[in-house]
């Protein structure tokens, strides 16, 4: 090697050394939390009268509860199920409503009041839903019923 060229790289090595810079850059994260409670209809529930037809119930020969799915994304959420104060089709005179439900999935429970709550697990459940028109005197009169119970998460 000739020294033009050992006096070049010696250059270059000595440049290197003394040209060095820290770099900095920012790696950015975000993220957001969305906890929720989401409720789809499922199958409508079926009322039958009893014997006497002086009950209209889900829960008697024939009848047929309402199905909710819920998903729950995080603690803290209730359901409950608030029974109707008429029908939305038919008459309501002298008529009085109860519902109640029952859970499966993350959380299990069975038979509770309609308007009683009940705290969740996170993850799926099904909500049974049933109901009972009662007449208070008299009976119900031929004809179609239809009433609505509000599955409420919150």
């Amino acid at each position: 090697m000739n020294k033009f060229s050992i006096a070049l790289a010696a250059a270059a090595l000595i440049g290197t050394v003394g040209a060095a810079h820290a770099v900095d850059s920012n790696a950015k994260f975000g993220g957001s939390v969305n906890n929720s409670c989401s409720l789809a209809a499922g199958t409508d529930g079926v009322l039958m009268p009893n014997i006497d037809s002086d009950v209209l119930s889900s829960k008697v020969t024939g009848g047929v509860n309402a199905t909710v799915a819920a998903l729950v994304t995080a603690r803290g959420f209730t359901v409950r199920a608030l029974a109707p104060i008429a029908f939305t089709l038919g008459d309501s005179t002298n008529v009085t409503f109860a519902s109640n439900y029952s859970l499966t999935g993350s959380t299990t429970a069975s038979n509770v009041a309609g308007a009683t709550a009940t705290t969740l697990n996170r993850g799926a459940h099904q909500v049974l839903v049933d109901l009972v028109a009662t007449k208070s005197t008299g009976v119900f009169a031929n004809g179609t019923y239809q009433a609505e119970v509000t599955v409420r998460c919150e």
